[in-house]
């Protein structure tokens, strides 16, 4: 693997650990952080579902299937924060 590539792997790496540590820090204040959870996922999905891809491109629909695989995994690591940290008991997430 070349060192760009590398170093936008990890540069991709960094921003996902900044942002599920920020999404468990929001919903940790919440009264009920599951529920704040499980509407923010849904609010996601339903963006990257409804997204606008260019009409031409013949990869959109990999992009957008992608890009929910990929939130599906994020929701999961928030999760997980949440439940370290002791705010949720147990999973609850639905995807």
């Amino acid at each position: 693997m070349d060192k760009e590539l590398v170093t936008a792997y990890a540069y991709s790496n960094l921003q996902r650990a900044i942002l599920t540590n920020l999404l468990a820090d929001i919903l940790a204040r919440e009264p009920e952080p599951t529920n704040g959870l499980q509407a923010f996922y849904k609010d996601i999905k339903r963006d990257l579902r409804e997204t606008e891809f260019p009409p031409e491109d013949p990869d959109a629909e990999k992009v957008r299937d992608e890009a929910v695989a990929l939130a599906k995994r994020f929701f999961q690591d928030a999760e997980t924060i949440l439940m370290k940290r002791g705010k949720l008991e147990k999973r609850n997430l639905i995807l």
